[in-house]
């Protein structure tokens, strides 16, 4: 653990910083990392973990988050969020801008006020979205097989309701949110008013 610590895999290329793996497979057994990486704010992020969980917090530019195997979770972001993962969960809270993503087998969850458009989808797995009662948007969630529920206190117009689809405006209207899952359930129940 000392030889990790003094020499640490990491190494920047301008303003690329790239931690690879632990060399030597003494150094492999029961040993887990943690980094910690401070940005300032108004930075463009581009994270790619191959088997290992992504936290990401209060950035103000576009963010592009991807693993093949583990979590993902934003918060307060204020530019565009693209965020992948092939067998793993994405958490995304309170975002500002444009979001996108995609699990191949497992959860997302969505909690704030879409204030801009919601791409969220799942292969095989659930999808959960915390929206404030009050919020307005235009909301398109199908599943294959599963079902789709959607709470009680919102308002829904103009709109299609099966055990599998739930199409129309929710209050006045006003960004996109899809919500596509191949086998699992979509959940749409109240959230915490946003300030």
């Amino acid at each position: 653990m000392e030889k990790i610590a003094s020499n640490p895999p990491i190494s920047q290329d301008g303003n690329s910083i790239h931690i690879s793996g632990v060399e030597g497979s003494d150094l492999r057994k029961n040993v887990f990392v943690d980094y910690d990486i401070t940005v300032p704010d108004d930075t463009e992020l581009n994270a790619t973990s191959g088997a290992g969980n992504v936290r990401i917090k209060g950035l103000k530019q576009k963010v592009d988050g991807t693993t093949g195997a583990g979590t993902i979770a934003t918060e307060a972001i204020s530019g565009d969020e693209h965020l992948r993962t092939g067998a793993g969960s994405i958490e995304v809270i309170s975002p500002l801008g444009n979001v996108i993503a995609e699990s191949g087998a497992g959860k997302i969850t969505a909690r704030g006020e879409p204030k801009s458009n919601w791409d969220l989808r799942v292969g095989a797995g659930s999808i959960k979205m915390e929206i404030p009662s009050s919020s307005s948007f235009d909301l398109e969630a199908r599943t294959g097989f599963g079902k789709v529920s959607l709470g009680q206190g919102f308002e829904l117009q103009d709109g299609n309701v099966s055990n599998s689809h739930v199409q129309g405006k929710i209050g006045k209207g006003g960004p996109r949110v899809v919500a596509n899952n191949g086998a699992g359930a979509i959940d749409i129940s109240r959230g915490m008013e946003q300030n």
